[in-house]
């Protein structure tokens, strides 16, 4: 295989990076938002609808966190921690 073949398959495409700019977003947020929660906040990575262009729905942009970013997933799942 030729080097530029091996940096080709390191890369990492459009898509999935937006996808895990989405999903440590939404770990440094501690929850999974909604679109429309999304939408509200004036922090995010990228814009819901170009989040939607790539991913095809929101749902599926979750279900696409959950498989490729695990940890990611459950960083957002965790529950805060209760305050003294």
């Amino acid at each position: 295989m030729k080097a530029a073949d091996l940096q080709r398959k390191k890369k990492m495409t459009r898509t999935k990076a937006i996808i895990k700019a989405v999903a440590e977003y939404f770990a440094k947020k501690g929850k999974v938002m909604s679109m429309k929660e999304y939408i509200a906040e004036s922090d995010t990575p990228h814009r819901a609808r170009a989040v939607r262009k790539f991913t095809g729905s929101w749902a599926r942009l979750l279900q696409m966190i959950k498989v490729n970013f695990p940890e990611e997933w459950e960083a957002a799942h965790k529950p805060a921690a209760p305050a003294p």
